[in-house]
């Protein structure tokens, strides 16, 4: 492997073969002369699994999750890191395991995942209004927007609930319950998993789903709570459109005033996009419209606004797409 790669194995729920699926693809690399390292895996239950683990080299158990130090020292050709979207012990170099593999992934080692499509960050909502439970861990897009090759690791519902029945006997109802929300996340798999290889199949050939910068979406955000949703759906949007995206968020002179968990709704939403222009006013409602209107023919697309009706003096309360 001349440069690092990033292969994510797939599924809509656990219990679907994840990493059994990566641990048998790597022992093929293995076979092939590849030097394989298993940095974190969580251990499987299956007997066969165990048996392909106990056949690849594994770091031992490290208090901070990932041993990225090791790794690095180490410099194996091909890293596994499970649960992409898992979270560190405390005292790790950093809290979030995707982060982990962003670090690998820069020092030019190649890397293999796993991941629930209910954690990515873009389908949060969505994933959390079919489920009815909320998410806690998300991994950023730009995840699945880096990796070579995304393998959809599926199972029938079906299947996957007798698989899990014997630990979690339930009713009809339940089943039932469960069988509809499984289908609704396998669906939400497959159609994201399509959308990133229509996307390499399209760059192979030169082509675009549509041609880039006849469509732009910016989205407009202020320091309330749904700040991160509306981003999250802004880049749902843009994905569907194919269409380059960004965030605006205007500034006014109330910003230093603003409270602790203001200030953390932003920087919850900041997260989430490639690209933040800041833009300063000094002025408040009547001439910030002015102020976003002139960003906008800057863009050379027309915008909508949608004011905020909970207003507060001094604070931005516009919010639009582009």
């Amino acid at each position: 492997m001349s440069h690092s790669r990033l292969k994510i194995f797939l599924s809509y729920a656990d219990g679907a073969g994840k990493t059994s699926a990566m641990l048998s693809d790597a022992f093929q690399q293995k076979a092939r002369g590849v030097d394989v390292l298993v940095a974190w895996v969580k251990l499987p239950e299956n007997s066969e699994t165990r048996q392909l683990l106990e056949e690849l080299e594994v770091l031992p158990p490290s208090s901070h999750g990932v041993d990225l130090d090791e790794v690095l020292r180490r410099r194996p050709q091909l890293v596994l890191v499970d649960e992409l979207e898992g979270v560190n012990p405390a005292g790790s170099r950093h809290l979030y395991r995707w982060q982990d593999v962003e670090e690998l992934l820069n020092a030019g080692i190649s890397v293999y995942t796993t991941l629930n499509i209910l954690h990515v960050e873009s389908l949060k909502d969505t994933v959390e209004e079919i489920t009815g439970l909320p998410v806690e861990q998300t991994v950023p897009d730009r995840l699945l927007d880096r990796a070579d090759e995304l393998e959809v690791v599926d199972l029938p519902p079906e299947e996957l609930l007798e698989r899990r029945r014997p630990h979690s006997p339930v009713t009809l109802a339940d089943t039932l319950r469960q069988k509809s929300s499984l289908l609704a996340l396998r669906q939400l798999t497959m159609r994201r998993a399509a959308m990133r290889v229509e996307d390499q199949a399209r760059a192979l050939l030169g082509t675009a789903r549509a041609p880039l910068g006849t469509e732009r979406v910016c989205v407009g955000i202020s320091n309330r709570p749904e700040a991160e949703r509306l981003v999250r759906e802004g880049r749902m949007l843009a994905d569907a459109l194919n269409a380059e995206w960004f965030v605006l968020y205007v500034e006014t002179p109330t910003a230093a005033g603003e409270r602790a968990e203001e200030r953390a709704n932003l920087l919850k939403a900041m997260r989430i996009p490639k690209k933040m222009e800041p833009i300063r006013c000094s002025s408040l409602l009547k001439p910030l419209r002015k102020v976003l209107s002139r960003f906008a023919a800057s863009r050379e697309s027309p915008a909508w606004f949608w004011e905020n009706p909970a207003t507060r003096s001094g604070a931005c309360v516009w919010e639009f797409l582009l």
